[in-house]
C-alpha cells in the first residue's frame, strides 16, 4: 500500500525525541493534535518500509511514553477506518499497534485496540487476521488469534453524530491503570519543577 507522507517527516530519532517532550496528560484529555498525528503517520510509514531486522530494532527503541502515543494513534486510526471504511487508516492502525510493542510489554493493553481494529477491518469488508498478516508478516501468531476472535466493542453516535467506539468495562479498567500512570507522571513533573525552583 502506498501511503503519502512528506519526505521531511522520515526521521525516527527526531520523532521519538519529540514524543518524549509531549504532554501525555494534554493528549489524553484533548486528543491527538494534527501535527502529532502526522508524526505518528510518518513513523508508521518508516516502519512499514523497513526490513524485518530494522523493524525489530525500531520496536526496541520505543519507550513506554512513546508507546503510549503510538498506541493512541492506533486507536484513532481504528475509529477513522470504522467510520469511513478507510483501508489506509486501518493499515496505519495495525502498523502502529505492532510498532508500539505493547503486545510484548503488557498484552492486556492490546485487547481493546485489537478488538477495535478487528471491527474496523470487518467494516472495510476484510478478514481481520488475514489483513493483519498481509500488513505485518511477523505479527506474533499468538496475538493473531485475538484478531480471529476479538473481544466485543461498543459503538454509538459521538457528539458530532458520527459513530465512535465507546468505552467497554475492560477499557475502563485499563483507563484506570493509565490514570494512575498519568498521575504519577504529573507528580514527578511537579516534584522536578519544585526541586529546580529551590
Amino acid at each position: 500500500m502506498n501511503i503519502e507522507v512528506p519526505i521531511e517527516m522520515h526521521n525516527m530519532a527526531e520523532i521519538l525525541e519529540d514524543l518524549e517532550l509531549q504532554d501525555i496528560y494534554r493528549v489524553h484529555r484533548n486528543g491527538m493534535p494534527e501535527d502529532l498525528s502526522r508524526q505518528m503517520r510518518a513513523l508508521c510509514v518508516e516502519y512499514m518500509e523497513a526490513a524485518l531486522d530494522d523493524q525489530r530494532a525500531m520496536r526496541s527503541a520505543i519507550t513506554r511514553k512513546a508507546g503510549w502515543f503510538i498506541l493512541s494513534f492506533a486507536v484513532d486510526m481504528a475509529t477513522i477506518a470504522m467510520q469511513r471504511k478507510d483501508k489506509e487508516a486501518l493499515t496505519l492502525g495495525i502498523i502502529a499497534l505492532h510498532l508500539s510493542d505493547i503486545l510484548n510489554i503488557d498484552c492486556r493493553d492490546a485487547f481493546e485496540p485489537i478488538a477495535r481494529l478487528a471491527f474496523a477491518a470487518q467494516q472495510c469488508e476484510l478478514v481481520p487476521d488475514e489483513y493483519t498478516m498481509a500488513v505485518c508478516p511477523d505479527f506474533p501468531p499468538k496475538f493473531l488469534e485475538w484478531f480471529r476472535k476479538p473481544g466485543s466493542v461498543k459503538v454509538g453516535p459521538g457528539a458530532d453524530g458520527n459513530l465512535v467506539f465507546q468505552i467497554t468495562d475492560e477499557a475502563k479498567a485499563r483507563r484506570a491503570r493509565w490514570n494512575e500512570f498519568l498521575e504519577a507522571h504529573r507528580k514527578k513533573r511537579r516534584s522536578m519543577k519544585e526541586s529546580q525552583s529551590n
